[in-house]
């Protein structure tokens, strides 16, 4: 699992956070196995999975808990290049 990192330093890692790189193929298991919460929060927000897309989770108190990164029609996760972040 990737992860999302306020700071480098070791002394943060409690605020680390969840990344979740998904493709168009693989959103409809995906989402799946979400809760019902996150899947209405990234309904809400039209979340396809298209490449650049993102969308913040919320925890219950607002902050921002995960993220959910769009590769759009790229065939897996593993294939991302850096040309991908272009």
């Amino acid at each position: 699992m990737d992860f999302l990192v306020d700071s480098a330093s070791a002394d943060n890692l409690a605020t680390a956070h969840d990344l979740h790189l998904v493709t168009h193929n693989d959103l409809p298991a995906w989402l799946a196995a979400q809760d019902p919460a996150t899947q209405a929060w990234l309904k809400t927000q039209a979340f396809k999975a298209d490449r650049h897309q993102v969308a913040l989770l919320p925890s219950v108190d607002g902050r921002a808990l995960q993220a959910v990164v769009g590769l759009g029609a790229l065939t897996a996760p593993d294939a991302i290049e850096l040309w991908h972040a272009a």
